[in-house]
């Protein structure tokens, strides 16, 4: 411990040791220093430049004196400042520039020193994900740094003189690395959510890519298709294939029949696997995935892992060389407090969708190659869009099927309807006329019935003339009513004369 120098020593060892001092307290200028241990190597240790005399130099010109008038440390009176006259604004900043500062300061309902302290607090709280986007679209840059550095420690006198731009600006100086703060908490607010679309676009993929690799029912189809196209085209050029494209199979649509201009190749195909192969439609269930995945852009997907790979990395760079073991710029400053568990969750995070990725991948490739095609050029949105437009365009022909037969089971309910009602014409047209005999008969009987009367006349007169019994059956052979009243009257007329006394036998 002897060997070893005091605390105080320490700290003067690190300071050097100034001929000149300051009459007066002056303000500071802000750097940052390099210890005294790592000097040897650098330009400040190289030698070369004799002090004492450049010292002398100085003195001799008056710059100390000159310095002191300059930059002396004003004591700052916390009073209300009020202009007694309008005072005319200090523009620093480009007048287009400043003009969306303005805009983007007007959707931002705090002051400047509230948005620097939540910035330093990395409170995601206080500032919406659009406000934060707006913030790092005006940044100031180092030419606009180097104009407004000067106001950074005036008097609140002389920055009541900026521009509102300009004291935005100039408050946000204040914030150490205030670019690289505000990445970083915009990048812990979006990674939760960046991270579920690029986990959901990668499972997508596998399970399509999975699915149509071990897709039974959907492999006979394509054989079946491929029976059908090489019983068409016959010993022609394209006939005998073992097999095509995949792509292929969105071209049965193509192929129309002959004598039915709305039927083609696809629904004939429809039909005959609804009626000899329905187990086949289970094919539905296995290429359902390919819907989602046809909606997956493999560089949006590429370029989202990317940029959390790339985040995470800066992330770690910046605590590890900026934040190292737990650095604050001020007592307000809470970026490593913050961003060093999330990152530690982050990074624990992403590697999973690391190795998801690899095997979304593999599966990938595996089942492009499957299907005969390129996985280089063939991207996940078109190959797997073959399938989901196959897959509608089939369900679109089983209704155009459907609604076929719906439309012939209508006429031929129609043609039974029609011969219904013309049954039934028939059948009323026969009750008409039966009606009609039957009225006939009706006029009939009113004749007889002035027979029965005349007869009864007769009998009672005691008898029966020839020339009445010829006029009877003169009537009887005209009506042609076998059967009728008139003949059983005459029946019982016969009866009476046979009888000794009719007259006594009526009245009884």
């Amino acid at each position: 411990m002897s060997g070893l120098p005091a605390p105080g020593a320490m700290m003067n060892m690190n300071m050097k040791k100034e001929s000149a001092t300051a009459a007066v307290k002056l303000k500071a200028l802000q750097w940052d220093k390099i210890n005294y241990m790592a000097v040897g190597n650098t330009v400040w240790g190289s030698g070369g430049v004799d002090e004492n005399a450049l010292l002398k130099v100085l003195g001799e010109e008056g710059v100390f004196g000159s310095m002191e008038q300059l930059f002396v440390a004003k004591v700052t009176e916390y009073k209300e400042v009020r202009a007694s006259k309008k005072i005319q604004e200090v523009c620093i900043l480009n007048q287009h520039r400043a003009y969306q500062i303005n805009i983007m300061l007007g959707g931002i309902k705090h002051t400047y020193p509230e948005i620097r302290h939540a910035i330093l607090h990395m409170d995601e709280d206080f500032l919406t994900l659009v406000q934060l986007s707006n913030l790092l679209k005006f940044v100031p840059d180092a030419e606009e740094t180097g104009k407004l550095l000067e106001y950074k420690d005036a008097s609140e006198g002389v920055k009541l003189t900026l521009g509102r731009p300009e004291a935005f600006f100039v408050e946000m100086l204040k914030v150490e690395r205030y670019q690289q703060r505000l990445e970083g908490l915009k990048f812990k607010m979006t990674f939760q959510g960046l991270l579920n679309g690029v986990n959901e676009s990668i499972a997508s993929i596998t399970e399509a890519s999975k699915g149509l690799r071990n897709a039974k029912h959907f492999k006979e189809l394509l054989n079946l298709i491929l029976m059908l196209g090489n019983y068409m085209n016959g010993g022609s050029h394209n006939g005998g294939a073992f097999g095509f494209k995949i792509a292929s199979i969105n071209k049965l649509v193509d192929t129309k029949a002959s004598n039915a201009p709305n039927t083609t190749l696809l629904h004939f195909l429809t039909n005959i696997t609804e009626k000899t192969l329905p187990d086949v439609l289970n094919y539905q269930k296995e290429i359902a995935p390919c819907g989602d995945a046809c909606r997956v852009s493999l560089p949006e997907l590429q370029t989202d892992f990317n940029h959390l790979k790339v985040k995470i990395k800066e992330i770690k760079t910046e605590l590890h060389t900026h934040y190292s073991n737990g650095f604050k710029s001020c007592p307000e400053d809470r970026f490593y407090d913050i961003m060093q568990p999330f990152i530690d969750h982050a990074e624990s995070a992403f590697s999973k969708t690391e190795t998801a990725m690899v095997e979304m991948e593999t599966m990938y490739k595996d089942c492009v190659k499957f299907y005969g095609e390129d996985a280089s050029a063939m991207k996940p949105d078109e190959f797997f869009g073959i399938f989901k437009t196959f897959s509608a365009s089939f369900e679109k022909a089983r209704e155009d099927n459907q609604k076929q037969l719906e439309k012939e089971a209508q006429r031929e309910k129609a043609k039974t309807a029609a011969k219904v009602r013309e049954e039934q014409m028939a059948v009323k047209k026969s009750r008409i006329q039966v009606r009609r005999e039957g009225s006939n008969d009706s006029e009939g009987g009113s004749d007889d019935k002035g027979m029965m009367d005349s007869l009864l006349e007769t009998l009672r007169n005691g008898g029966d003339s020839e020339s009445s019994r010829r006029d009877r059956r003169r009537k009887n052979r005209i009506d042609h009513a076998p059967m009728n009243v008139a003949v059983k009257a005459q029946d019982l007329l016969t009866s009476l004369r046979e009888d000794e006394s009719p007259i006594a036998l009526l009245h009884e």
